[in-house]
């Protein structure tokens, strides 16, 4: 949500591809699912809920352009090296 609100802010173009990993099979899975209930969003601004967010009866789904930089694996970085010519690595 930052980096779309980065760009679109600054009306960039940049192609931007987030490579998400965990060890854990079902956090990756509620990440890739990208649903939240209101109770779980209640610190977002109705800004970013409307411009990040589709609304259902119960909860909100991300919207499936942003979904779609995101790229989520199983992957330890304890074993093995994260990916080379990488701008940003957050834990």
């Amino acid at each position: 949500m930052m980096v779309q609100r980065l760009l679109e802010t600054h009306a960039l173009e940049t192609p931007v591809q987030i490579f998400a990993s965990d060890l854990d099979l079902q956090a990756l899975d509620f990440g890739r699912a990208g649903q939240y209930s209101q109770k779980a969003l209640w610190y977002l601004s109705s800004d970013l809920r409307e411009s990040c967010f589709t609304q259902t009866e119960d909860q909100f789904v991300v919207l499936k352009s942003l979904r779609n930089r995101v790229i989520f694996s199983q992957h330890d970085l304890t074993v093995n090296l994260p990916f080379f010519k990488l701008d940003l690595i957050s834990c």
